[in-house]
Protein backbone atom coordinates (compact mmCIF):
# COMPACT_ATOMS: atom_id res chain seq x y z
CA UNK A 1 0.00 0.00 0.00
CA UNK A 2 1.46 3.47 -1.00
CA UNK A 3 1.24 5.80 2.16
CA UNK A 4 2.03 8.65 0.42
CA UNK A 5 3.96 10.41 -2.58
CA UNK A 6 6.27 13.46 -2.54
CA UNK A 7 7.59 15.36 -6.13
CA UNK A 8 10.56 17.32 -5.69
CA UNK A 9 11.10 19.76 -8.59
CA UNK A 10 14.88 19.53 -8.37
CA UNK A 11 17.32 16.62 -8.33
CA UNK A 12 18.22 15.88 -4.64
CA UNK A 13 20.53 13.21 -3.56
CA UNK A 14 18.49 10.32 -1.68
CA UNK A 15 19.58 11.71 1.54
CA UNK A 16 18.25 15.10 1.37
CA UNK A 17 15.12 13.98 0.65
CA UNK A 18 14.40 11.07 3.26
CA UNK A 19 12.68 13.76 5.94
CA UNK A 20 10.16 15.29 3.28
CA UNK A 21 9.21 11.52 2.65
CA UNK A 22 8.20 10.90 6.10
CA UNK A 23 6.70 13.84 6.94
CA UNK A 24 4.41 13.38 3.95
CA UNK A 25 3.65 9.92 5.86
CA UNK A 26 3.02 11.18 9.20
CA UNK A 27 0.21 13.17 7.95
CA UNK A 28 -1.52 10.36 6.34
CA UNK A 29 -0.76 7.80 9.37
CA UNK A 30 -2.28 7.83 13.21
CA UNK A 31 1.22 5.96 15.08
CA UNK A 32 4.69 7.45 14.59
CA UNK A 33 6.80 5.93 12.31
CA UNK A 34 9.90 4.01 14.19
CA UNK A 35 11.87 2.51 11.82
CA UNK A 36 12.45 3.36 8.28
CA UNK A 37 13.99 0.56 5.80
CA UNK A 38 15.86 2.48 2.55
CA UNK A 39 18.48 1.47 0.14
CA UNK A 40 22.26 2.77 0.15
CA UNK A 41 21.32 5.90 -1.21
CA UNK A 42 20.21 7.46 1.63
CA UNK A 43 23.59 7.12 3.56
CA UNK A 44 24.06 10.27 5.58
CA UNK A 45 20.64 10.89 6.75
CA UNK A 46 20.78 8.93 9.61
CA UNK A 47 21.38 12.18 11.53
CA UNK A 48 18.38 14.33 9.84
CA UNK A 49 15.43 12.44 11.01
CA UNK A 50 13.97 11.17 14.19
CA UNK A 51 13.21 7.72 13.68
CA UNK A 52 15.82 4.68 12.79
CA UNK A 53 16.75 4.66 9.81
CA UNK A 54 17.92 0.69 8.56
CA UNK A 55 21.05 0.60 5.81
CA UNK A 56 21.75 -2.37 3.88
CA UNK A 57 25.16 -3.86 4.79
CA UNK A 58 26.96 -6.41 6.11
CA UNK A 59 25.93 -7.46 10.20
CA UNK A 60 27.51 -5.72 13.28
CA UNK A 61 29.12 -7.55 15.48
CA UNK A 62 27.39 -6.83 18.23
CA UNK A 63 24.16 -7.92 17.18
CA UNK A 64 23.32 -11.54 17.64
CA UNK A 65 21.78 -14.33 15.08
CA UNK A 66 18.15 -13.00 15.55
CA UNK A 67 19.03 -9.54 15.10
CA UNK A 68 20.91 -10.51 12.18
CA UNK A 69 18.40 -12.17 10.78
CA UNK A 70 15.58 -9.50 11.05
CA UNK A 71 17.93 -6.55 9.43
CA UNK A 72 18.48 -9.37 6.56
CA UNK A 73 14.53 -10.14 6.00
CA UNK A 74 13.67 -6.35 6.32
CA UNK A 75 16.05 -5.12 3.94
CA UNK A 76 15.31 -8.53 1.28
CA UNK A 77 11.11 -7.05 1.58
CA UNK A 78 12.53 -3.05 0.69
CA UNK A 79 13.73 -4.65 -2.15
CA UNK A 80 10.75 -5.57 -3.56
CA UNK A 81 9.96 -1.89 -4.04
CA UNK A 82 11.46 -1.87 -7.20
CA UNK A 83 9.67 -3.86 -9.08
CA UNK A 84 6.72 -1.85 -8.02
CA UNK A 85 8.23 1.02 -9.44
CA UNK A 86 7.89 0.05 -12.50
CA UNK A 87 5.00 -1.11 -12.37
CA UNK A 88 3.98 2.31 -11.60
CA UNK A 89 6.03 3.91 -14.31
CA UNK A 90 4.93 1.71 -17.51
CA UNK A 91 1.21 0.64 -16.09
CA UNK A 92 -0.09 3.72 -14.54
CA UNK A 93 1.76 6.30 -16.77
CA UNK A 94 4.58 7.62 -14.69
CA UNK A 95 7.28 7.58 -17.73
CA UNK A 96 5.90 10.52 -18.78
CA UNK A 97 4.23 13.61 -17.21
CA UNK A 98 1.20 14.68 -19.87
CA UNK A 99 0.27 17.44 -17.20
CA UNK A 100 1.95 21.02 -16.96
CA UNK A 101 4.38 22.00 -14.60
CA UNK A 102 5.81 21.14 -11.16
CA UNK A 103 1.82 20.60 -10.09
CA UNK A 104 0.59 18.85 -13.18
CA UNK A 105 4.08 16.22 -11.82
CA UNK A 106 2.40 16.24 -8.52
CA UNK A 107 -1.46 15.35 -9.25
CA UNK A 108 0.49 12.48 -11.62
CA UNK A 109 2.36 10.69 -8.73
CA UNK A 110 -0.88 11.32 -6.64
CA UNK A 111 -3.10 9.47 -9.20
CA UNK A 112 -0.93 7.07 -9.83
CA UNK A 113 -0.28 6.56 -6.31
CA UNK A 114 -4.20 6.37 -5.30
CA UNK A 115 -4.83 3.84 -8.53
CA UNK A 116 -2.27 1.36 -7.11
CA UNK A 117 -4.27 1.26 -4.19
CA UNK A 118 -7.16 1.11 -5.09
CA UNK A 119 -5.92 -2.13 -7.28
CA UNK A 120 -4.72 -3.34 -4.36
CA UNK A 121 -8.26 -2.77 -1.78
CA UNK A 122 -10.22 -4.53 -4.71
CA UNK A 123 -7.90 -7.59 -4.74
CA UNK A 124 -8.21 -7.86 -1.09
CA UNK A 125 -11.66 -6.86 -0.44
CA UNK A 126 -13.31 -8.95 -3.43
CA UNK A 127 -10.86 -11.81 -3.70
CA UNK A 128 -9.18 -12.26 -0.39
CA UNK A 129 -10.56 -11.80 3.25
CA UNK A 130 -7.81 -10.05 4.73
CA UNK A 131 -4.64 -8.80 2.91
CA UNK A 132 -1.66 -10.34 4.11
CA UNK A 133 -2.71 -10.61 7.30
CA UNK A 134 -4.09 -7.03 8.29
CA UNK A 135 -0.59 -6.33 9.85
CA UNK A 136 1.66 -3.07 8.70
CA UNK A 137 5.09 -3.39 10.00
CA UNK A 138 7.50 -1.66 8.33
CA UNK A 139 7.92 1.54 6.41
CA UNK A 140 10.16 1.87 3.34
CA UNK A 141 11.26 4.35 0.78
CA UNK A 142 11.98 4.67 -2.90
CA UNK A 143 12.98 7.38 -5.06
CA UNK A 144 13.46 7.24 -8.90
CA UNK A 145 13.65 9.60 -11.40
CA UNK A 146 11.16 9.23 -14.56
CA UNK A 147 12.50 11.37 -17.28
CA UNK A 148 13.96 13.89 -15.20
CA UNK A 149 11.02 14.14 -12.63
CA UNK A 150 12.29 13.58 -9.44
CA UNK A 151 9.65 11.59 -6.66
CA UNK A 152 9.56 9.59 -3.72
CA UNK A 153 7.06 6.99 -2.97
CA UNK A 154 6.34 6.09 0.71
CA UNK A 155 4.95 2.26 1.34
CA UNK A 156 3.98 0.00 4.34
CA UNK A 157 5.00 -3.44 4.04
CA UNK A 158 3.56 -6.34 5.50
Amino acid sequence: MIVGVVSHDEHDHDSKTLKAALTEAHTHRETSIRLAVVDRGYRGAKNKVDCEVLLPGPPLKRDNAYQRQKKRILCRKRSAIEPIIGHLKHDHRLLRSWLKGAEGDRINLLMAGCAWNLRKWMIAFFLFEKPNGGEQTLLAIACCQPLGTPLIVVWVLS
